[in-house]
């Protein structure tokens, strides 16, 4: 294809994504909250109907509200071929029974299986067609389709030379051409010398090219899945389902994959820090799914519990996700596992019936008025840091003299989660493009200290309303996203309209409830599992306050809290850190309805969630004077 013919198709693709905004996320799509499925590899050719049948009715009678069927490229149901009388027989069953179906096509991006660079770059719609086109008709119609993921595992990866791939190469300059007005400005932020931008290479990771690179890199990702998806799959399923891609938790990614309509990502072995789902939660309004999340199999020993299990369940709903579905059916059958497998559908069923509380926590986190800065530098580090953590060959938790855990330094948002999460206070991560919006919805901004910061951001930081407090929380930064050094009127701008605090400990301090019980929320550093090719299984320390309290007013009368033990040791809880010591007031379980005595300490397990009802001193009041 002539090199003019791919420049303009890049470049149409590219006012596209610019028509959409710097901060413009799609409408969320209307989805059941807190919807449980399973991965349900499709059955072999040996699979009977009955067999099928009685996989489904169990897997609906366990508590999970749909299946994701896992294809690969080359698993494509044909007019009249074994697989489609399969997939037939599961589509049948699951509209005749109110259980939903998601695909999960495997066509991946970066790689030989649907997702070649130079293909992928101009005809990805052609190049693809044949590896959905049978699935959609297959589809088609079936009341119990929820919705397509594209790619399994796939991130926005770069190819390895592009020399040798012309074609990708072209439209990276393409890009860059849009970006800026003439190579000298390129050369500036890059600290390169390039005569033309024909001249430009592939910056090495870590060089100031490389952030350049490294957001083509996801804006074509996004480009690649969203034509599949606009061109392809849309017009024949409609656009209301779901669509996204398994790909990491990274709201940046997504904010340049327009075309999802769902925020699906995987749980990495159930191991995934909260603070990412939040981030990718608070700071999109689509529905986010943990496409696959590792709890329990036989095949996958990392820690599993019935304990932790039930935990990850709860977080993914108080940290805004939509659905989520568990790996994978079939590969249960271990007695450790068996034993997680059959407590599960338990936990299902309580999730369920609390889900007005729930929803109502989730609710006051997104509302609240209080909000913790991401930008990308700072999330890329944070993310990063997670793969140089130190082995741990023991469970324990681990604190300092200090009462913040020493282990797991380098990664500024998951600090802003464990101090904020320790204030029994409603806040929300908000992603810096989105402060000018969000500004009349905020009181406090808090600003993770790091050394480098966009000069748009602390451009947008220094330009709030001057009744939001903002606390910058550490280190000043000193330079932009590239290295160069920020210029010293936006570092004074900066400076004149922040509160400095020495870290984001003391900031989130300051908002703590001064009747707080001392102690309550302690920092310390959690083993969690991990897998890596480099690494294999390990543990590495994540920071977690101790106890975390989330707490979100129902109506004037009553507060729900959620009480978190993020650890794996027991714990007693004294309810007067709930209650600031007054006697007077009614706490309620609200999974049992039972309740609770002030007087006595309430027994958390490891990895604990409980749901609490506090009555206020003036329904208590109220409820005597009516008595009376």
């Amino acid at each position: 294809m002539p090199q003019r013919l791919i420049l303009v198709i890049v470049l149409i693709a590219i006012a596209l994504q610019m028509s959409l905004g710097a901060s413009g996320a799609p409408a969320a799509v209307k989805q059941a909250p807190l919807d449980f499925g399973v991965v349900y590899s499709i059955p072999g050719d040996t699979a009977t109907g009955d067999e099928i049948v009685r996989d489904l009715q169990t897997i609906k009678d366990r508590g999970f509200d749909h299946v994701n069927l896992s294809s690969w490229i080359w698993t494509l149901p044909t007019v009249g071929s074994p697989l489609r009388r399969r997939v037939e027989i599961i589509l049948n069953w699951c509209d005749s029974h109110q259980l939903g179906v998601w695909l999960l096509q495997n066509v991946q991006y970066g790689s030989a299986e649907g997702g070649d660079f130079e293909r992928s770059v101009t005809d990805s719609v052609e190049y693809v067609r044949p590896f959905v086109v049978d699935w959609v008709a297959t589809l088609k119609g079936r009341s119990c389709v929820r919705g397509v993921i594209l790619g399994n595992e796939v991130s926005p990866i770069t190819p390895p030379d592009l020399q040798q791939t012309p074609r990708y190469r072209q439209a990276f300059v393409a890009w860059l051409q849009a970006q800026y007005p003439a190579i000298a400005d390129l050369n500036k932020n890059w600290n390169t010398h390039f005569e033309t931008f024909d001249d430009v290479v592939a910056p090495a990771e870590g060089a100031p090219g490389w952030t350049d690179y490294h957001r083509f890199a996801q804006t074509q990702f996004g480009s690649f899945y969203r034509r599949i998806f606009d061109e392809l799959i849309k017009p024949e399923l409609g656009a209301s389902l779901g669509y996204g891609s398994k790909t990491s938790a990274d709201p940046f990614l997504y904010r340049r994959y327009p075309g999802a309509t769902m925020l699906c990502y995987d749980d990495l072995v159930a191991y995934y820090p909260i603070w990412i789902e939040k981030a990718l939660s608070d700071c999109d309004a689509r529905p986010a799914f943990n496409s696959e999340i590792h709890l329990y199999n036989d095949h996958y020993h990392y820690y599993p519990s019935i304990e932790l299990t039930r935990y990850r369940y709860y977080m993914d709903a108080l940290s805004n996700a939509t659905a989520n579905s568990s790996f994978s059916w079939g590969a249960w059958k271990s007695p450790e596992i068996a034993a997680i497998d059959k407590a599960t559908p338990a936990t299902l069923a309580e999730i369920r019936r609390l889900r007005p509380f729930l929803s109502a926590l989730a609710a006051s986190q997104r509302r609240s008025r209080i909000a913790v800065v991401v930008s990308e530098p700072v999330f890329q580090a944070s993310s990063a840091n997670l793969a140089e953590r130190p082995l741990l060959p023991v469970i324990g938790e681990k604190q300092n003299a200090s009462g913040v855990g020493a282990l797991s330094g380098g990664a500024p948002l998951e600090d802003a989660y464990s101090a904020m999460a320790a204030t029994d206070a409603p806040w929300r991560f908000v992603m810096d493009a989105d402060l000018a919006r969000e500004a009349k919805q905020l009181d406090t901004v808090i600003v993770p200290g790091f050394d480098r910061y966009p000069l748009t951001t602390v451009q947008a930081i220094a330009a709030l309303p001057k009744r939001i407090r903002v606390e910058w929380a550490g280190a000043w930064p000193t330079s932009d996203e590239y290295g160069h050094p920020l210029p010293a009127t936006a570092l004074a701008s900066l400076r004149t309209r922040c509160h400095p605090s020495i870290d984001i400990y003391q900031a989130a301090k300051r908002l703590a409830d001064p009747k707080l019980a001392t102690g309550v929320s302690v920092v310390v550093d959690v083993p969690y599992g991990w897998w890596s090719p480099r690494r294999g299984g390990y543990q590495f320390p994540v920071k977690y306050p101790r106890v975390e309290i989330r707490r979100a007013q129902q109506n004037p009368a009553r507060d729900i809290v959620a009480l978190i033990n993020n650890t794996h040791g027991p714990i007693l809880f004294s309810l007067d850190a709930l209650t600031h010591g007054n006697r007077r007031m009614k706490v309620r379980d609200a999974a049992t309805g039972a309740a609770l005595a002030l007087e006595k300490r309430l027994p958390l397990k490891p990895f604990d969630v409980r749901i609490l009802l506090i009555a206020r001193d003036s329904d208590r009041s109220s409820t005597s004077k009516h008595a009376k």
